[in-house]
Parts: C-alpha cells; structure tokens; sequence
C-alpha cells in the first residue's frame, strides 16, 4: 500500500471494482479505503519474475503463479479486503475467480524502502489469517536476504541469506537465494 485516495465515502466491493476498471495505477481496499499502488522498480520486478519463473516450473498444471496484478481477496466479518501481493500460489482447484484468488498456499511481498510497514504489519497480520496459507515470504530488495514465515512453524521468521537455500515445503521446492536474485544488481 501507499497513499490513501481521498474518497467522500468507504468503498464497498463492487464500487472499488467499478472504479478499478476505470482507474490508471492499481488500488487496494482495505476496511473500505482504497491506497494507490505507486510503481515498482527494476529489482521488485526482477524478483517477482524469478519466482514466478522458479515456481510456474516447478508446480503442477493444477497451480497457479502470480505475480504483482492479481487481486487477494480476504474476506472477514468485518470487511472485505483485496490486495495485490507481489507473489501468489493458488493450487486450490475451487479458486478460479476471474479478478482475484482468495485461497492462495504461498503469499510473498518484495519489502521497498516506502512499504515495510504495511509489508511486515497490516499484511502479515492479514495474510496469516487465510486458512489455506502455508507460506509467506518477505524478501528485501537492497540486500540479498529473505524472510520465510511458515504455518507450521506458528508463523516465526527463518532468515536465509546469499549462500543458502530456501525450502518452500507447501510446494515442494528448494531454491538458492542467489536465484531468488538472478540479475539484481547491488
């Protein structure tokens, strides 16, 4: 997320999709608020691209990859949310929504100097709560580090670096940080 639209009124779900046809730059809804998604840097993009390419090969034909245009809906008692997470794995044959998945296995986040807050905080907390979610990743974007955060491990941090090797145990595939960041420059 980024900066706040100002709006006269809380968006529900089908205004916000009305006016996400309509708008120039992506926006997601939270608590009826939209936020702009500002634009993404050659790293983030490079990244996403790396794993979208690492896990589209590796997975089944029955999952799907996505990475940073896809909509995460999360819907809860109290509000209907939809973010853009910037990495998506959906292998849940029922969720085949057009405009967004809602029960995604793996979730991951490329952290930039203006979203980390929201990035560690507001999604993590929101993330964790999907039942079907197994894995979330943050992965910073100046430095070659990544951050898994596992159900089955009551969702704590394990920290990899440049030489190591993450486990994504939910899709069954391992995967060099170095590849993580094929073609980033530092």
């Amino acid at each position: 997320m980024s900066q706040a639209v100002r709006l006269p009124k809380r968006l529900t779900t089908s205004e916000y999709f009305d006016f996400e046809k309509g708008a120039s730059v992506r926006h997601e809804l939270v608590g009826g608020i939209i936020y702009a998604i500002v634009g993404s840097t050659d790293r983030r993009n490079i990244i996403a691209g790396n794993l979208l390419i690492a896990f589209s090969t590796h997975l089944p034909d029955a999952c799907q990859v996505f990475e940073q245009s896809m909509k995460l809906r999360i819907a809860t008692e109290a509000a209907e949310d939809f973010y853009y997470p910037d990495f998506m794995v959906s292998c849940d044959a029922g969720d085949r929504e057009r405009l967004f998945r809602e029960k995604p296995s793996i979730l991951g986040e490329v952290l930039s100097p203006s979203t980390p807050r929201e990035d560690r905080r507001e999604k993590f907390a929101a993330y964790t709560q999907i039942p079907t979610l197994q894995e979330f990743v943050l992965i910073a974007q100046d430095v070659p580090q990544v951050e898994l955060f596992r159900r089955s491990n009551a969702w704590r941090p394990e920290h990899f670096f440049l030489e190591d090797s993450v486990t994504f145990t939910s899709a069954g595939l391992t995967l060099p940080v170095e590849q993580i960041y094929r073609r980033v420059t530092f």
